[in-house]
């Protein structure tokens, strides 16, 4: 049976997987605005997205009724919803960047851990179990992970599980050598 302690300790065992690869990279360096699997978003605009969605979790976790008032807010804009976050972490040094996703994604699993694996947990989309949100917070770092070449064999093995889960999975997991551009291709074996 799988648990939230187990799903958060994965959780941060795969963000601490992808820290590892980009880490080292200086404040200015031009891997930051290396091309990603995901069509016009790069390294930074990966980070950000963790960040906005680490700290968004947070909010609908602990404040649930201003994270209603955002998704609100932001769909009523109606400009595309990712533009706003990829502006302020693409306007970011690498050392900036990382600080804000360290800080979201710690007060992220600070809100989970403990949480009551029973409860909703409103979202973008309809409301989401505890485990499923955790379990899709886990599935965000792994292709950006996954694609590097230094991966480990233990993140191969938890995306694998994730993606096979009762839980979340659809019962195909990917290989662990293809890339998740390779899993989105049409036609493409999954």
């Amino acid at each position: 049976m799988t648990t939230l302690p187990d799903l958060l300790e994965d959780l941060e065992d795969e963000c601490a997987d992808l820290r590892r690869l980009v880490a080292p990279l200086g404040d200015d360096a031009r891997e930051w605005d290396l091309p990603t699997p995901a069509e016009g978003w790069a390294v930074r605009d990966q980070i950000s997205h963790l960040a906005f969605f680490d700290d968004a979790g947070r909010m609908a976790m602990v404040e649930p009724e201003r994270f209603a008032r955002s998704v609100e807010e932001a769909m009523a804009k109606g400009c595309d919803p990712m533009e706003e976050h990829l502006a302020l972490g693409r306007s970011m040094s690498g050392h900036g960047l990382l600080e804000w996703w360290d800080r979201a994604h710690r007060g992220m699993v600070e809100a989970f851990t403990g949480a009551d694996p029973t409860a909703r947990v409103p979202w973008f989309g309809p409301p989401m179990g505890v485990l499923s949100f955790v379990s899709a917070r886990l599935m965000e770092p792994g292709p950006t992970a996954r694609t590097s070449p230094t991966r480990s064999a233990r993140s191969a093995d938890r995306a694998t599980a994730c993606a096979t889960s009762p839980i979340w999975g659809s019962g195909h997991a990917p290989s662990p050598t293809s890339s998740a551009a390779d899993s989105h291709r049409p036609g493409a074996s999954t």
